[in-house]
């Protein structure tokens, strides 16, 4: 997978059912989350990812 993509792409073909699987099973840090949740009301956050 080359260039931007959404969550669909990712849900389809040969990253399909990794990505769900992994999707499905991921649990996240409640405390980390309620901790930092405050510093960011007017944050925006964008992911880049890569191998």
């Amino acid at each position: 997978m080359v260039g931007k993509h959404d969550r669909k792409a990712l849900e389809q073909d040969l990253f399909g059912t990794w990505f769900t699987k992994n999707c499905e099973e991921y649990v996240a840090d409640t405390e980390t989350i309620k901790k930092i949740s405050p510093y960011l009301q007017d944050v925006s956050i964008k992911a880049a990812t890569g191998t």
